[in-house]
């Protein structure tokens, strides 16, 4: 089972099938804990403010110490020094994540 914590209601990933959608106003340490962050194998961060998805890796590392991290941090420096203060942690820009589907527009083929 996946939990998707999510910061704003209204934003859903209940069609995904094995999804349980949790909504919390933030990405706290409530939020984690409902999400059984503590038994999680991974934790992908991903919304567009670079703080917060710091902020928020560091909570779920408080919880859950083994948790294989992977943050959107969208300026390239930042996203270099945060990938350092995380054991197992992947940082993307929203460059990298992005390219693959320009391209493939471009191509004119499925992302």
């Amino acid at each position: 089972m996946i939990a998707a914590c999510l910061r704003f209601p209204g934003a859903r990933s209940g069609a995904l099938p094995g999804v349980r959608v949790l909504e919390h106003p933030e990405l706290s340490i409530q939020a984690f804990t409902d999400a059984d962050v503590q038994s999680a194998r991974a934790l992908a961060v991903v919304w567009q403010d670079d703080v917060g998805n710091f902020h928020a890796g560091l909570r779920a590392q408080e919880l859950n110490p083994a948790l294989r991290l992977v943050l959107a941090i969208y300026n390239r420096r930042l996203g270099d020094h945060i990938r350092m203060l995380f054991p197992d942690c992947t940082v993307l820009s929203g460059t990298v994540m992005s390219a693959p589907a320009f391209v493939a527009a471009a191509l004119g083929e499925p992302a």
